[in-house]
């Protein structure tokens, strides 16, 4: 992966952790909050998966596999 891509990434990555230590001004982390809901949450953990979706197809591309298509 080039530098520049990387970067791109690690830069979105920060920006989603900054966007979740932010909610523990709301809600504090604990074993008590565990099934605490929230749109934010959500809006995080689809842009999280998001993300991990897109660097996986980058490594894939750069290594050379060949993604199956959905069925």
């Amino acid at each position: 992966m080039e530098r520049s891509t990387f970067e791109m990434y690690w830069r979105y990555y920060l920006s989603i952790e900054k966007m979740m230590t932010n909610t523990s001004q709301y809600v504090c982390p604990s074993k008590q909050n565990k099934n605490t809901y929230s749109d934010e949450f959500m809006k995080i953990i689809l842009l999280s998966c998001s993300e991990i979706d897109s660097i996986l197809k980058v490594i894939c591309k750069e290594n050379n596999v060949i993604l199956k298509d959905k069925d």
